[in-house]
């Protein structure tokens, strides 16, 4: 197999005659294709096999609710191959698809096209979407083309590799003739790869292509701090062109700072997730911090700041905070991302609020103020001070959480697996964050869990005694039936009597053993299947029936997405929610309802939308815990900042790593946070302004989670 890189990248336009000579017809209509992966989105089911070559293409609104769509749900590639049933001299290549970021929907990351003449020799021709208009947003319908002579091709396929959970196409057109056209070359065999080869080729092209993509990323960057519009079209460029404008653009960058902005430091404040975003040359220009006195009021405060260093040597500023108030001081760093030109989510840990900048430098900072455990509202002042004299300074007013009483703190369950690569290598780290932010619930996966016939429970020991505070942990044993019931408790059947008295033996002297390490077995919880199906409930079911009758304090837990296993319900002890299902909440019989959220390509997640809301909905919905799956399950290869993620199915992470595979948090893991503790002041407010009033404020907040601003104002509107 010969292919080269540049040739993956590189799109051949018609050179020195018109392609439009050519005359062209949709050559894709009514022709048949086959999908590596069934579509599996339920309101899209329809003629899938025929949909996206009939002619059809939609352009308003209710793309994925239509049944001509075809469409996928957690899905990070498929592949569609396409007889044209003869050859063809093809001009064009267009895909018609949508995005909505809100529901979690994007275009596709990439389409790379391939094209073959015998169905064995493929030949690859670009990626569709390798193009400025490919990136996240609003809803918007949109269709992508690949413009490029093709001579002599009847097998198409195409690559789709997705960046969100959904992604959807509607119609696929392939415009061309006749292969009878002289103006088309033939195609050069030694770029063609072999259908058992494509595997790695994928690997490779898309390697490549993202690698551009980032690379075009950083220029937009630059020009977005410019407050610039012109920039080329990305598919026609070369990382060598693009790596050569980013040079130009820094150099600029520092020319109009130097022409704009006065000799100082300049600090602005940042209002909210979406002006981090979006933070430009005209809002440094604003100088929002020249009058920045300012009372804040909450529990804990997260401010965020932009400072830049527009002085010809290295400054440091420090910030500090006045009376018995603490604070924590982070750089916001960037975070490499194959759809986001500016995403800042890694939060660096800065000791003692000292932050250097170099000559021209620019760094956004985020900082957290907490209330030390005391009685009554503390007040103190956030000041920014350097080498020059006072920068900036905000007055504060806090009002202290820790006295919360315990049934108005929500449960946490993150999923924190200790043999995950990224919380394996740094244990101490993380076992330290997790009990600082009031992570109560430890899940125990099965590996962990000793099996029947042991004696003394030496792996689920060993592994609970990392943890802190055992007493006051929440233990789910996650021990994974799933269609293995009889057999891990040598049984003939399941709930058969061998069955039963050789579970009752092994949970009680489980039960015993977690005691000696301090865990009661009131806080023990058996966890026999994750997102119970159907077939499963019956069975959970009769074992809960049985063993709350024959083994004292049994109690369970169990993970839920479809109304039509609610049944079991009423016979767990805790019942974890799925988001989606959380309008339903109501129709469940079960007193201690939390709901979990599934966070893939998380780097992407919205701070305060996908995060902080969590426990604003868990307050309105009256649910008693919050979590997500996962804390960080992460491959190491793919965990640090700067690398972008290249497997969606891997990407579940509140962490990063930073080169020596020391863990940092993220800024969607603060602002979770924050939502925790603002959980805790609507509680205390309930018991001034009534439950009723308190949801009726919530639920301004859940209504409009695009104001990423309306959760502080609805605070300082409780705390007035």
């Amino acid at each position: 197999m010969i292919y080269m890189l540049r040739f993956y990248i590189a799109l051949i336009f018609c050179v020195g005659i018109s392609c439009n000579e050519v005359e062209a017809q949709n050559v894709a209509s009514g022709k048949s294709y086959r999908l590596s992966e069934e579509p599996n989105y339920a309101l899209t089911k329809g003629n899938d096999q025929s949909d996206l070559t009939d002619g059809v293409k939609k352009s308003g609104t209710r793309f994925w609710q239509d049944k001509s769509t075809v469409g996928w749900r957690s899905k990070d590639r498929v592949i569609i191959d396409l007889d044209l049933e003869g050859n063809y001299d093809l001009k064009q290549v267009n895909i018609n698809t949508a995005r909505n970021e809100v529901s979690g929907v994007s275009y596709p990351r990439n389409v790379f096209l391939f094209t073959s003449s015998d169905d064995e020799n493929f030949t690859y021709q670009g990626d569709i979407m390798l193009t400025s208009r490919n990136e996240p947003g609003e809803y918007k319908v949109e269709e992508f083309a690949l413009i490029k002579p093709i001579p002599g091709a009847r097998y198409i396929k195409l690559v789709l590799i997705s960046d969100s959970k959904f992604f959807f196409l509607d119609e696929i057109e392939v415009l061309g003739s006749d292969a009878k056209s002289s103006l088309f070359s033939k195609n050069n065999e030694s770029q063609t790869v072999k259908s058992s080869e494509l595997n790695t080729a994928i690997k490779t092209i898309q390697a490549e292509s993202n690698r551009i993509r980032n690379k075009y990323n950083e220029l937009t960057s630059l020009k977005g701090f410019l407050n610039e519009e012109s920039i080329p079209e990305l598919n026609n460029m070369s990382i060598d062109e693009i790596q050569k404008l980013i040079s130009e653009e820094e150099r600029r960058k520092l020319e109009v700072q130097k022409e704009n902005i006065p000799a100082e430091i300049i600090i602005n404040r940042i209002a909210g997730i979406d002006k981090l975003k979006s933070f430009n040359l005209s809002d440094v220009l604003k100088s929002e911090m020249s009058n920045p006195s300012k009372n804040i009021e909450s529990g804990s405060q997260i401010l965020l700041f932009s400072v830049l260093n527009n002085l010809s040597d290295t400054q440091v500023i420090n910030l500090d905070v006045g009376g018995s108030l603490q604070m924590e001081v982070y750089e916001i760093l960037k975070v490499a991302s194959f759809g986001r030109n500016n995403l800042f989510d890694a939060l660096k840990n800065i000791e003692n609020g000292n932050v250097s900048l170099n000559a021209g430098e620019q760094k956004f900072i985020a900082v957290r103020i907490n209330a030390n455990n005391q009685t009554g509202p503390q007040s103190g002042k956030l000041t920014m001070n350097s080498s020059k004299g006072n920068l900036a300074s905000i007055q504060l007013n806090i009002k202290p959480l820790e006295n919360v009483l315990p049934e108005d703190k929500l449960n946490i369950n993150v999923w924190a697996y200790l043999d995950k690569p990224v919380l394996q290598n740094n244990k101490q780290w993380v076992i330290n964050d997790l009990e600082q932010n009031e992570v109560n619930v430890a899940v125990v996966h099965s590996a962990f869990i000793d099996a029947y016939g042991t004696g003394e429970f030496k792996k689920l020991k060993s592994y609970l005694s990392q943890l802190k505070n055992l007493e006051n942990k929440k233990i789910l044993l996650f021990y994974n039936f799933r269609s293995r019931e009889a057999d891990r408790f040598k049984g003939k059947t399941f709930l058969d009597q061998t069955w039963q008295n050789n579970f009752k033996d092994w949970y009680v002297r489980l039960q015993t053993e977690l005691k000696n390490i301090g865990i009661p077995p009131d806080h023990i919880y058996f966890y026999p299947y994750d997102e119970i199906t159907v077939s499963e409930v019956e069975n959970f079911i009769n074992l809960n029936k049985w063993a709350k009758s024959a083994i004292p304090g049994f109690q369970s837990f169990v993970t839920i997405i479809d109304e039509k296993t609610f049944g079991v319900a009423k016979y767990a002890d805790i019942v974890q929610l799925s988001s989606f299902m959380i309008d339903k909440a109501a129709k469940i019989s079960n007193n201690n309802l939390w709901f979990y959220d599934v966070l893939d390509n998380s780097r992407l997640r919205d701070p305060y939308k996908d995060y902080r809301l969590m426990a604003w909905k868990a307050y309105y919905h009256d649910l008693k815990g919050v979590g997500f799956w996962n804390y960080s399950t992460i491959p190491l290869e793919n965990a640090k900042y700067d690398k972008p993620v290249q497997d969606l199915k891997e990407d579940f992470s509140v962490l990063y790593t930073e080169n020596d595979n020391s863990p940092i948090i993220s800024l969607r893991w603060l602002y979770f946070q924050k939502g925790i503790e603002d959980y805790k002041i609507l509680k205390l407010a309930e018991k001034s302004m009534g439950k009723d009033k308190v949801r009726k404020l919530v639920k301004e907040v859940i209504d409009s989670p695009q104001n990423t601003n309306m959760a502080d104002v609805i605070l300082s509107r409780i705390n007035n």
